[in-house]
């Protein structure tokens, strides 16, 4: 797992960079990588070559915030973990655009860093597990949280990775819908398969998703059932 740390005071990431890998390495007994910036640019300049796991941002930061920090990085990938922190309470309630896992107040550090930790074990977990398909041309590994979109075309799935990324494989949409039916997928239309993560919003009889320029195509008598099951999905309800 690769962490990293964005406070422009030294202090604070020496302290979380302490406290992070004595939880994670120690009690979880996870590999891990820690690197801290003083700067955001810093951070946003390394990401594309780092790609980490996990990002602590605090949020009340010179130059360029945490908040802004995050929606940039969100960007770059919706498997990204972030994580805010901050000596600012009323910060949290506005925090939340760019989908965090967690906020951790400084003056709380040890009892709610070690929550978040949990949280971040577990969705680490999820956004790397691979689930194994057997096919008639042989075993394909697929890991779904970093799949976009599946879609049907004749005996085959097209399974997109975005940025124009597909692999083909031999195997039924309707098997494919079952063995992804809790890992976030959504049976948005007889030929594709949506993973909730990826979507920006619905229009009225497609989905846009989170690139701001792939459109997929609604069941129009589903709509509801199927914008129900998506809030299901970030509401923590499935």
């Amino acid at each position: 797992m690769k962490i990293a740390i964005c406070d422009d005071e030294q202090v604070y990431v020496d302290l979380l960079r302490e406290k992070t890998e004595k939880l994670i390495k120690g009690r979880f007994n996870e590999k891990l990588t820690i690197v801290g910036y003083k700067k955001a640019s810093e951070l946003i300049a390394a990401y594309p070559l780092e790609l980490f796991d996990v990002v602590f941002l605090d949020i009340n930061m010179p130059e360029m915030d945490g908040r802004k920090t995050a929606k940039h990085l969100r960007s770059l990938s919706m498997n990204l973990i972030l994580v805010y922190f901050s000596s600012y309470d009323e910060f949290v309630f506005d925090s939340f655009d760019a989908s965090p896992i967690g906020y951790i107040r400084k003056t709380k550090l040890d009892e709610e860093l070690e929550k978040v930790c949990y949280r971040i074990i577990r969705k680490y977990k999820e956004y790397n597990s691979l689930i194994k398909i057997e096919t008639k041309e042989g075993e394909s590994c697929l890991c779904p949280s970093k799949v976009w979109y599946i879609e049907s075309k004749r005996h085959y799935l097209i399974v997109s990775y975005g940025d124009d990324k597909f692999e083909k494989i031999k195997y039924p949409i309707k098997k494919m819908s079952e063995l992804l039916e809790d890992k976030g997928f959504i049976r948005i239309h007889k030929s594709f398969l949506l993973n909730y993560r990826f979507i920006f919003i619905f229009e009225d009889k497609e989905v846009l998703l989170s690139d701001l320029k792939t459109r997929l195509p609604l069941t129009r008598n589903r709509i509801k059932e199927i914008r129900s099951i998506y809030f299901d999905w970030i509401g923590g309800r499935k």
